[in-house]
């Protein structure tokens, strides 16, 4: 294990906690206890299928135990310790506080080994990319999961649907542990980091237009 490593990659949350305000904060803290809580549900569903002889593949854990777990929580947090919701970008910014603290969180799984807990394998963490690139996800796919409260003729779920479909092809490519799934990984967050712009933008216009 390497302790520099694991300091790296637990650094944003301290980064957030002073720069971000109180809403921040709280959201940090609670994308760190979902983190958690997303990994005890993974262990125990993934157990219950195997003990009922019902072993799920790597695409049934992408969407289900990665995808709808993970985003369906932390969806959660941001709705649960923030209400009312604020508008515009400052939810984005309160759902990305969530994000940095699920994701670093997730990293320093990775990093510690106890991925080999949940995944039951041990996940290649040799290079930056490879560390950094779940982080990198989560922060892009946070403006998606609460899309759904910024764009008209949206719902709610339509965000976390949304969230969780990225998410699914996001893992799916990623697990394959090849170079050609890493790429294919790269090209999932590229499409979510356009997406999620557009819901930026969109936030800020409406943001502009409630002034």
């Amino acid at each position: 294990m390497n302790i520099w490593m694991l300091i790296l990659v637990v650094s944003p949350i301290p980064i957030v906690a002073m720069v971000g305000d109180w809403d921040d904060d709280v959201l940090l803290c609670w994308g760190i206890g979902m983190a958690f809580l997303a990994a005890g549900i993974e262990v125990g569903v993934d157990k219950a299928f195997n003990d009922a002889g019902l072993p799920l593949n790597l695409g049934a854990k992408a969407l289900l135990l990665y995808g709808l777990v993970e985003e369906s929580l932390k969806y959660f947090a941001i709705t649960t310790a923030r209400y009312p919701l604020p508008q515009g970008r400052r939810l984005v910014g309160v759902a990305v506080a969530c994000a940095v603290g699920f994701a670093s969180t997730e990293n320093f799984f990775y990093v510690s080994g106890f991925s080999k807990v949940i995944h039951g394998r041990d996940l290649e963490v040799a290079s930056m990319a490879r560390i950094f690139l779940p982080f990198v996800f989560h922060l892009v796919n946070a403006p998606l999961l609460v899309c759904g409260h910024i764009v008209e003729r949206f719902k709610p779920i339509a965000g976390v649907a949304l969230a969780t479909l990225l998410h699914w092809f996001y893992d799916f490519f990623l697990s394959a542990q090849n170079e050609a799934g890493v790429k294919a990984g790269y090209v999932v967050i590229v499409v979510g980091f356009l997406l999620s712009a557009a819901t930026f933008r969109k936030a800020s216009a409406l943001q502009r237009g409630a002034k």
